[in-house]
């Protein structure tokens, strides 16, 4: 039918393995692979297209359809008119241009910096002119545009002399964690924000079933792949280890929640000074939080940093995650076992924002909020108040996340790592509320699980096999190890019948009811030590590790939340086996 586009089933491909290379993006979507009109140009043509113009800008306009990777805010140029620039992909690009092996050292001067993509360069005279871009994930329909080269690849091009349009269409009803998403079959049920250098035709024009499969093959895209290189990736754990060289910069890209948005007062604010700043945190570095800028308006923020909106926002795309049950792409499936955390360990930054475009599209479009995830782009750091912080100046760019997007989930399952072997939590983070604690079917099961918190009394009285939620300090290990020893933590291990290593101890726990022995074994007392238990009968600086990571776990006042069961064993005696555990203090 005219103006109409579908997707075909094409099986597994592109969804299963790793690949690399010109072939490794051309359907990362599974189960589809996209047909266009073929007035409607593939992003993996442009190229192709210049070289056989010489390079030269193409005298024919063209028509492109593309998922919004990255956004820049509007900007007035030199010329007073105002410019935006939208980073493109779609299907047909790889996922990356660098072959299995190439090195990533700064010194190669072919080293990919960001995943294939085409950038759009929009201009208007009038602000009002430029599509609004929300988040990654928008489907963008380019008509008429300009196609030429910069620095030998290919470049969009918009301006209202060429009669170009530029459309941006997302789903009206959001995406956000727990969301079903329709069949979105109908033109009524995207939001549309369009340049104005079209006509209101061209807005009907648009080729709805393509916008549909574009945009459901960019949330595949997004969660299942990396947005962006790992040759810039970078966490606050670099500003950390970069504090005793300040001379040596971090520039690069971040991925982070945000914890709260300050903005520097109107009376402040000169053309030397930051329009405002972002509070950051993405679980790693130390459990501190860096004092607050002094020029900013403070307004219901509470001591609490991350707050608990962080943590709930946290908790609701945790459950939207597990919910998948194994369905979900190779990223989701990796996060199996993640659970929300009661509270966070890692470090909370400040983040300095001069530029007013950006600064306008946070406070006044309200394109992020308290919990939302983003990406920093060419961001580097800056020394004040004696800590290191992040400066987002008018080269860098800040895009909203999905929820589900892979550096999002990333994120999490190292975080959810790093509870789990018991590092400490920061002491200023908020605490999960109970409510979204509690299971929503608390329906008892025939092996009596106790899914709220139990006291050890009432373990040892239940009769087994069940399990429990309890919360409790850890005394001691029985064999108990002895800290002045080098081979202390090798009497938590033992022999398998094959030759491997593998844990055998228990560690002896109490609360304010009782105390009991638990058996802490094989994988789970690998994930709490973060591990193994080869390693540690074998590499001495494991073995410190190891050590200094139990020594954590037996100081006094650390409370841990953990999940027990108890089985009755051969000897018709009662044990009591530790499966999970995670600090809350």
């Amino acid at each position: 039918q005219a103006g109409q586009s579908s997707e075909v089933t094409i099986g597994n491909a592109a969804g299963g393995g790793k690949t690399n290379g010109a072939n490794a993006g051309q359907s990362t979507a599974r189960e589809t692979q996209i047909i266009r009109q073929p007035s409607i140009v593939q992003l993996r043509d442009l190229l192709p297209l210049l070289m056989e113009n010489n390079m030269n800008e193409l005298e024919d306009r063209i028509t492109v359809y593309g998922i919004a990777l990255g956004f820049s805010p509007p900007t007035l140029t030199q010329y007073k008119d105002w410019k935006m620039s939208i980073v493109l992909i779609d299907d047909t690009l790889p996922l990356s241009n660098q072959a299995e092996g190439d090195t990533t050292s700064s010194s190669n001067p072919n080293r990919e910096l960001h995943v294939p993509s085409v950038t759009l360069n929009l201009f208007a005279k009038d602000k009002a002119h430029l599509p609004a871009v929300r988040a990654a994930g928008d489907v963008v329909c380019c008509q008429k545009v300009q196609l030429q080269q910069w620095n030998n690849e290919p470049q969009l091009l918009c301006t209202k002399r060429k009669m170009s349009s530029v459309i941006v269409v997302r789903p009206r009803q959001g995406n956000g964690p727990g969301v079903e998403m329709g069949e979105l079959a109908s033109s009524n049920d995207w939001s549309v924000s369009c340049s104005c250098h079209g006509s209101n035709d061209e807005h009907h024009a648009l080729h709805w079933q393509l916008i549909n499969g574009l945009w459901r093959w960019g949330q595949r895209r997004l969660s299942s792949y990396p947005t962006m290189s790992s040759n810039c990736k970078h966490t606050i754990t670099d500003l950390e280890s970069n504090m005793d060289h300040p001379e040596v910069s971090v520039n690069g890209d971040f991925t982070a929640a945000v914890t709260a948005i300050l903005p520097v007062p109107e009376h402040l604010r000169r053309d030397n000074t930051p329009r405002g700043y972002l509070r950051l945190w993405d679980g790693t570095g130390p459990p501190v939080t860096d004092a607050l800028p002094q020029n900013v308006a403070i307004t219901n923020q509470t001591t609490e940093d991350p707050p608990e909106k962080v943590l709930v926002e946290i908790e609701k795309i945790v459950n939207a995650i597990s919910s998948n049950n194994g369905m979900g792409n190779e990223a989701d499936n990796m996060c199996n076992g993640l659970v929300a955390p009661i509270a966070v360990c890692g470090r909370v930054i400040n983040a300095t924002i001069w530029e007013e475009g950006l600064w306008n599209l946070i406070e006044k479009e309200e394109i992020i909020s308290v919990g939302s995830f983003i990406r920093l782009r060419n961001v580097n750091n800056s020394t004040s108040l004696g800590t290191n912080s992040l400066t987002v100046f008018n080269k860098s760019s800040l895009t909203p996340l999905p929820h589900d997007a892979y550096e999002v989930k990333i994120l999490l399952k190292e975080h959810d790592a790093r509870v789990k072997r018991g590092v400490p939590t920061n002491p200023t983070s908020g605490i999960l509320p109970s409510r979204s604690r509690r299971p929503k079917n608390n329906v008892p099961t025939p092996n009596q699980t106790h899914n709220q918190f139990t006291m050890l009394s009432e373990c040892i009285k239940t009769a087994p096999p069940a399990s429990f939620t309890v919360q409790f300090e850890v005394s001691h290990t029985i064999p108990q190890c002895n800290p002045d020893s080098r081979d202390a933590m090798k009497v938590l291990c033992c022999k398998n019948r094959d030759g491997s290593a593998g844990f055998r101890f228990a560690f002896h726990i109490k609360d304010a009811s009782g105390e009991m022995d638990v058996l802490c074994l094989g994988g789970a007392a690998e994930t709490i030590l973060g591990v193994t238990a080869q390693d540690v009968t074998t590499n001495e600086t494991v073995q410190k590790q190891a050590l200094e990571t139990l020594t954590q776990l037996m100081e006094p006042g650390v409370v841990f939340e953990g999940t027990v069961r108890s089985m009755l064993g051969k000897d018709n005696k009662v044990y009591y086996i530790l499966k999970s555990m995670f600090c809350i203090t």
